[in-house]
């Protein structure tokens, strides 16, 4: 007994220590209690802003996805945001929105007419206890539909719903498009226009055939007719013989050739715009279909004493010595210059610039070149570090060389006149003399 109670002294002293140890331990543990408390108000109310957010996108009808559909909204966004996952790679929320922004920049100009434009949502949720957070932030894109706002989504949907409604049109349509219109009336202008492009090739080949020159060698244009490149498509041939048909006269089996023709057309562009991106009217398909330059390609043709016309092709001009080179390069030019200026004013002048004229071409050649630019009344300007132009063929010329001793700052210019026979330098005096 007297044991135990001596002990008693020393187990009070250790309880009174315990009971300060563990006074102060639920002095610190009430503190971390109120420090977690303000944590779990703060993250109960960031929540509350996420679900605030999550619910006024969700509002917002972007996201479609039956399995999204929960009354639980923590259980919907869950759904969502594994529907989403991984879609945007480690991308930040302000990259995102940059590259919404340079997405809508590259694309508005197509989209004129419906008055596209941005705007910032969810700002009222950006403040949190007085600091900014804007990782809440959203842009949303509206367009003007009728006159009415709409949303971009709604914009998309009612624009296919056009899209419809205008293919519909166009299939109930396209006979009076392309079996009416196109028969009566452009087609008339097409075949103006093709039968002038033939004339135009007609004269272009009568003045490169009237080019003899000492070499012997004649050039020829041809305008060959392009194959269909399509079951449901017409040869050139065939298509222009039957726009060469006035409608009265056009067989029903004809017009529906004509209409198949210009609708697979019209699919090929669209579906080529497509593919590459770009956005085009159906005015500027239309227009591109419709371009008869394009049912035509051109082949170059030559032809030497004694030998068969045949194409001109880089095999074939790479026999070629440097006179003819310089002739398969130089005639059609020539030709295509006076078959364009013969559309000019009587007064117009013929006038060309040559840079580096001739360069390479044999003095044979060369002689022939003026008496080919003579022949064709051409007003020239030509430079060259060699040439002085001072032939037989042509009768006058103004020559000017400039000079620049030893590298100086400044240039003279030394005038000369060539009368058809003789070179002569122009002295200061005859200048002044008019």
């Amino acid at each position: 007994m007297c044991g135990t109670i001596g002990e008693l002294p020393l187990e009070i002293e250790a309880s009174v220590t315990q009971n300060s140890h563990l006074e102060t331990k639920e002095k610190q543990l009430l503190e971390k209690l109120g420090d977690i408390e303000v944590s779990v108000g703060t993250s109960r109310q960031r929540k509350n802003r996420f679900c605030d957010a999550f619910e006024m996108e969700y509002q917002l009808g972007y996201v479609e996805c039956q399995a999204a559909v929960s009354d639980d909204l923590e259980e919907q966004a869950e759904k969502i945001c594994r529907m989403f996952m991984g879609s945007f790679g480690n991308k930040k929320h302000s990259e995102i929105l940059e590259n919404l922004q340079n997405v809508y920049h590259m694309n508005r100009g197509y989209l004129l007419e419906y008055q596209v434009t941005l705007q910032s949502l969810f700002e009222e949720l950006d403040e949190e206890n007085g600091v900014f957070d804007t990782s809440m932030r959203r842009i949303d894109i509206s367009a003007k539909y009728r006159g009415i706002t709409i949303k971009f989504k709604e914009l998309i949907a009612r624009m296919k719903e056009d899209a419809e409604v205008q293919r519909r049109l166009l299939n109930d349509k396209d006979r009076e498009l392309f079996e009416d219109i196109l028969a009566n009336t452009i087609s008339k202008k097409i075949r103006g226009k093709i039968q002038a492009s033939k004339r135009w090739i007609e004269k272009m080949n009568t003045l490169m055939e009237s080019m003899k020159t000492s070499s012997g060698l004649t050039l020829s244009l041809r305008w060959k007719n392009k194959r269909a490149e399509k079951e449901e498509q017409l040869d050139t041939r065939d298509l222009v013989e039957l726009l060469q048909k006035d409608a009265e006269i056009m067989r029903p089996e004809e017009a529906q050739q004509l209409s198949r023709h210009f609708r697979s057309k019209i699919e090929e562009a669209r579906k080529s715009a497509n593919d590459l991106g770009n956005v085009q009217s159906f005015h500027a398909i239309m227009r591109n279909v419709l371009d008869y330059r394009q049912w035509f390609e051109f082949q170059l043709e030559c032809q030497k004493t004694g030998e068969k016309k045949r194409e001109l092709t880089d095999r074939v001009f790479f026999t070629f010595s440097g006179g003819e080179k310089a002739m398969a390069m130089y005639v059609p030019l020539f030709s295509a210059v006076v078959a364009k200026y013969a559309g000019a004013r009587q007064d117009a002048p013929y006038l060309i610039s040559l840079d580096e004229a001739f360069a390479g071409v044999d003095e044979m050649n060369i002689r022939d070149m003026f008496r080919l630019m003579v022949e064709f009344d051409f007003n020239f300007m030509i430079n060259s570090q060699i040439l002085w132009g001072d032939y037989d063929t042509v009768p006058r010329l103004a020559i000017y060389q400039l000079v620049r001793p030893e590298n100086a700052k400044y240039v003279t210019v030394i005038r000369y006149v060539w009368n058809g026979n003789a070179k002569s330098m122009v002295l200061e005096k005859d200048l002044s003399h008019g």
